[in-house]
């Protein structure tokens, strides 16, 4: 069995104790995401549409989308049947099967399911395409049904990885191609050991105090969403400024001049959970103590550097509004490495 590294016992910041002071929220098994519900089906579509292609900055949009998820389907040629494991909203589970994959999406948040069955009932219901809400440590599949799995981001979430990496194994046939793109936290300034980040998030009717605590060294998360009365003098304020019809809107608690204790004082209830974070050596030795094999490394592209070049060949207007042949050649023509920093693709045991 591969050794298991506990969580780090880290001290709360004095934003965490002030939460603590005003109630005691519920812990959960791994990490809260704070995501825009829209992000990838959103940006699909700009990366396959007609945004304005004169304007770098909307390539690095572009280029972000359309080989990001070439680059998933590339390395889950040849396998029928995919498991996402902590699929969120529907990434890549929905792109995947847009390719013609089998695809069954789990995670742990219902909230999230909702969102990302929703859209498939809209744009993916011919997909061989199913969501499940799955309280990962014990997947509910037999042994060797499926043939390729990917995690997205969703690693950093999770409180006991060691635990779900055993579970995948079991499920997936030996040999199944997996592929993980999990943030590389080697790559952030350590000018301060303690990262904070607090912002009151608008999700529907709902209005939350959303704080994320970042430590640098070791590397952990934590993250909680403290939901706010809904008829309070407070949060009336955040839904009036909230655009009509955003699912989602959100604002730095800085930048509305309140103190944490002012938002807290409208609080009703709140979830809190921890994960270590990682950088590609921790990670990669995450999945090679638990047995994969064939690890290779894998690189981003820079979209905006991508548009200067065609820019000043004087090609960029010339480019197709539909970037997806350009997004599959140059993820097939990109090397891998042989060690990190980059995404990682590898062999079950």
């Amino acid at each position: 069995m591969p050794r298991k590294a506990h969580i780090p016992i880290v001290n709360p910041t004095a934003t965490e104790q002030k939460i603590w002071e005003h109630l005691r929220p519920r812990k959960i098994g791994g990490l809260i995401r704070q995501g825009s519900a829209t992000f990838p089906h959103k940006m699909f579509s700009c990366c396959f549409g007609p945004r304005d292609k004169t304007n770098p900055d909307h390539w690095d949009c572009k280029m972000k989308g359309g080989p990001r998820a070439e680059w998933w389907a590339y390395m889950m040629e040849g396998a029928h049947r995919v498991l996402d494991v902590g699929c969120g909203f529907g990434f890549p589970s929905f792109y995947l099967a847009s390719c013609g994959h089998e695809v069954v999406g789990v995670d742990p948040s219902p909230s999230q399911i909702a969102v990302a069955e929703r859209y498939r009932q809209e744009e993916g219901a011919l997909y061989h395409l199913k969501y499940l809400v799955v309280e990962q440590a014990l997947l509910p599949f037999t042994d060797d049904s499926f043939d390729g799995a990917t995690f997205s981001n969703s690693l950093e979430c999770i409180g006991d990885p060691e635990a779900l990496i055993q579970e995948v194994i079991r499920v997936l046939k030996p040999g199944s191609p997996v592929a993980i793109d999990e943030e590389d936290r080697a790559t952030e300034p350590r000018i301060h050991p303690v990262w904070e980040q607090r912002k009151i998030t608008v999700i529907d009717d709902e209005t939350y105090l959303y704080v994320e605590t970042r430590v640098c060294d070791p590397y952990l998360d934590r993250r909680y969403m403290i939901r706010l009365l809904r008829d309070g003098p407070l949060t009336a304020e955040f839904r009036r400024q909230a655009p009509s019809g955003s699912f989602k809107w959100e604002v730095e608690l800085q930048e509305t001049g309140l103190l944490p204790e002012q938002a807290l004082s409208e609080a009703v209830e709140g979830e809190y959970g921890e994960a270590r974070g990682y950088d590609a050596y921790t990670l990669a030795d995450l999945f090679e103590e638990a047995g994969f094999a064939d690890l290779r490394f894998w690189t981003y592209n820079n979209g905006r550097g991508f548009a200067e070049e065609l820019q000043a060949a004087g090609v960029l207007t010339a480019m197709p509004d539909d970037i997806r042949a350009v997004s599959r050649a140059l993820v097939r023509s990109i090397p891998s490495r042989n060690a990190p920093p980059g995404l990682i693709s590898c062999r079950s045991p």
